[in-house]
């Protein structure tokens, strides 16, 4: 009897470990908001993220300019081998080394531009991310890009959105 009473205490505790941990990370998470922009607004110099293209003509693929010289540092959520890391690129070379790595897929069409801001409204950065031919996915942005900050540091996150991955990627053979 006196084992089953401290098990079940056991068991309730971790639960309320657990559940309180969750509670605190999904409290202290806050996205980034981002901004479509023109190529113009782009000036300084940049560490430039080349995130993804991990395969041949792998869609999942951004470019983050990282401006230098701010507080902020832009690290990708993900195995070092899925990006690369160049410092002290100017905004003139960026941007285009920035377009020729998303444009990389066969099924690319274009590339779009967007500010990323800090939760105070500054610009932090930005991301260069490929657009597809709708034949291709069914329409032409197919990621799922997101940016959080944990003090100074920038994590960014992409994958293909769900229903993208479900319809032409997780097809069964029955279908």
């Amino acid at each position: 009897m006196k084992n089953k009473s401290f098990m079940n205490k056991m068991v309730v505790f971790i639960a309320s470990a657990c559940i309180a941990s969750m509670t605190l990370s999904c409290a202290t998470y806050k996205s980034l908001k981002t901004e479509r922009t023109g190529e113009r607004d782009l000036s300084g110099t940049f560490s430039v993220i080349y995130y993804g293209y991990t395969y041949a003509n792998d869609p999942k693929a951004i470019a983050v300019l990282d401006i230098e010289g701010d507080e902020f540092t832009f690290q990708p959520y993900a195995s070092d081998f899925e990006f690369e890391i160049r410092s002290g690129v100017p905004s003139e070379k960026a941007l285009p080394y920035a377009h020729s790595f998303v444009g990389r897929h066969s099924y690319f069409f274009n590339s779009q531009v967007r500010k990323i801001f800090a939760e105070s409204g500054q610009v932090i950065g930005y991301e260069v991310r490929p657009l597809f031919h709708v034949a291709a996915f069914g329409q032409n942005d197919i990621l799922d890009v997101d940016y959080w900050t944990e003090e100074e540091t920038v994590y960014v996150s992409m994958d293909m959105k769900e229903h993208v991955k479900k319809r032409f990627f997780y097809r069964s053979n029955n279908d």
